[in-house]
């Protein structure tokens, strides 16, 4: 039977032996690797204000649709000087490719901190790059099959989406420049 997330042979369970191993199922699992996750992004220039609670809930629930790991939750409201988001949280399916979905997710919350009005594709496109980029970093070699996956994964609004922020802003320094933009 193929994994439920690598596709790789795992037997009779849902997930082969390194997509179990990096499993979170209780917040006390989660705590220490979104800290990873956020003082990675620390050094791509995604520095929160110390005074932003970035609020996290691990579910169980599928969220928005099939095969979508992670959710950013921004209320956006109008007011007299214009529209305001407030990010109000992110919640995490259980499970596995947990911190790529951590670098995706804050891909959201950075953009509406940054009050940034980016088209779904390239919002889309630069958590999956930054989730990539995460993958590529930690350098093991599931992180590298998963971030081949990334690389290839047909879905136009998340694959192309992707592709396209990566020929626009790239990888290494030129990400750094993007995301530290006023």
């Amino acid at each position: 039977m193929p994994c439920t997330v690598c596709g790789r042979s795992c037997g009779e369970g849902l997930w082969c032996p390194p997509c179990a191993a990096t499993a979170v199922h209780s917040p006390e699992q989660a705590r220490p690797l979104i800290r990873r996750v956020l003082r990675w992004a620390e050094g791509l220039g995604i520095v929160l204000d110390p005074a932003f609670v970035l609020r996290v809930a691990l579910t169980d629930r599928r969220l928005d649709r099939p095969g979508h790991l992670g959710s950013t939750f921004i209320r956006q409201t109008m007011t007299a000087r214009g529209e305001r988001r407030r990010v109000l949280g992110m919640a995490l399916r259980r499970g596995t490719l947990f911190s790529g979905t951590v670098a995706h997710e804050l891909a959201h919350v950075w953009t509406a901190l940054r009050r940034w009005r980016l088209y779904p594709w390239a919002e889309e496109g630069l958590g999956e790059l930054l989730a990539y980029r995460f993958y590529q970093d930690l350098g093991t070699p599931e992180a590298l099959w998963l971030a081949r996956r990334i690389e290839t994964n047909p879905d136009p609004l998340y694959g192309e989406g992707f592709r396209r922020m990566r020929r626009l802003i790239g990888e290494g320094e030129g990400l750094r420049r993007f995301l530290r933009q006023r």
